[in-house]
């Protein structure tokens, strides 16, 4: 019977790689976007590090808006968790079009629940003075 694994830590990065000792680098940690321009067509990597779990299980991320729940991505991947004790890597290549700015989400979702979340905040604006601002949502 699947045990339901616990997720370690959860990132955002641009890129990833990954070392012939199996060592991962994640590049360019982020948690906020400066959109130049909405829509904004962003390619960016999610790498999480899961424990605890057994059996074989399908893991899902998705990105979603926090405020309206429309969601951007919705990817899925399925694991084998042979050895509980043993971290297992997530590394997943995601592609979003952002059409508007605010507070984003990144979900780990794991039998119907939720693992953990990340946000990811998308900043927009053109002001009068050409200006971007600072607030997301605004």
């Amino acid at each position: 019977m699947p045990i339901m694994p616990q997720v370690n830590n959860l990132m955002l990065c641009d890129y990833l790689s990954v070392d012939s000792n199996g060592k991962v680098s994640c590049c360019g940690i982020f948690e906020n976007i400066r959109a130049a321009t909405m829509p904004y067509p962003f390619s960016f990597y999610i790498y999480a590090t899961l424990t605890a779990g057994k059996g074989k299980q399908q893991i899902r991320v998705e990105i979603e808006n926090i405020f309206s729940g429309l969601k951007l991505a919705d990817v899925k991947c399925d694991v084998d968790f042979n050895d509980p004790m043993r971290g297992l890597s997530v590394m997943l290549q995601m592609k979003v079009l952002i059409e508007e700015s605010g507070q984003y989400a990144a979900n780990i979702i794991c039998g119907g629940h939720l693992l953990r979340s990340t946000k990811l905040n998308v900043y927009y604006k053109i002001q009068e003075d050409g200006a971007r601002s600072e607030n997301p949502g605004v």
